[in-house]
């Protein structure tokens, strides 16, 4: 029989003040094959984010501004903005205001690697600008978005929640990927996981239990406001996604 596994939590503090760039990982080990951190960069500091050929690195700005150089071209990012670039190929991070990034590099599997989508990169999205959804296990009052398609990087998506109470994600199981939640600042409301209730405040990642259920209780008062992270180990899989976000026309 199988052991249940325990939420993971990691609280983190993306407003620290830094004098040169700084990186931390958080919940280190959690998921096989994968490494997330915070960099927090001084205003005017750079940092060198390039991936390894064989990594994926997804970037995304907790708060700040700055720029990103890649051969050729440069990207300007605010506060939500997500980039991901070729592997392999350099990236810098140049800060006009200090800083915090969250960066998630994953590996990618041989054939990946072999065959890089290279028309796909560099991908940069602006947070306001992204796709909404609606899904199943939803009320028509929580706003959902896309940052990063299912089949738009390999075996990765990703995307934001919000809300407010009160309100309520009905709990719901998908044990073909393993998932991140980050939570930001102003998050204030309780996770429910296997029929247990657990706090879910602001600044915090958690590693939600690989097949669990669950979902979201927002009392009255209460604020939604998230990103979900997730990762596949066969492409295939992400086909669930396309199934069960269904675009909002607006």
């Amino acid at each position: 029989m199988l052991m249940k596994q325990a939420l993971a939590e990691e609280l983190v503090d993306p407003a620290r003040h830094v004098s040169s760039p700084e990186q931390k990982t958080i919940l280190p080990g959690e998921i096989a094959g994968v490494d997330t951190s915070l960099l927090w960069i001084p205003s005017g500091g750079e940092a060198d984010i390039t991936s390894p050929a064989e990594r994926q690195h997804i970037c995304f700005l907790v708060g700040g501004a700055g720029r990103i150089q890649r051969p050729g071209a440069e990207h300007g990012l605010i506060a939500k903005d997500l980039f991901a670039g070729l592997p392999g190929e350099p990236v810098k991070f140049v800060a006009d205001a200090a800083t915090t990034l969250l960066l998630i590099a994953m590996d990618l599997h041989p054939c990946e690697t072999a065959n890089p989508k290279t028309e796909i990169y560099p991908v940069v999205r602006r947070y306001e600008q992204c796709e909404k959804y609606r899904d199943y296990f939803k009320t028509p009052k929580t706003v959902s978005r896309t940052l990063v398609h299912p089949f738009t990087l390999p075996r990765f998506s990703m995307g934001s929640v919000e809300t407010t109470g009160p309100d309520r994600i009905e709990p719901h199981a998908h044990p073909m990927l393993d998932q991140h939640f980050f939570s930001f600042a102003d998050n204030r409301c309780t996770l429910l996981v296997d029929g247990e209730r657990h706090p879910f405040g602001g600044n915090r990642l958690l590693h939600v239990p690989l097949g669990s259920e669950h979902g979201i209780d927002a009392a009255p008062g209460d604020v939604v406001n998230y990103l979900w992270i997730d990762f596949f180990e066969k492409s295939e899989d992400m086909e669930y996604l396309v199934q069960v976000h269904k675009p909002v026309a607006e």
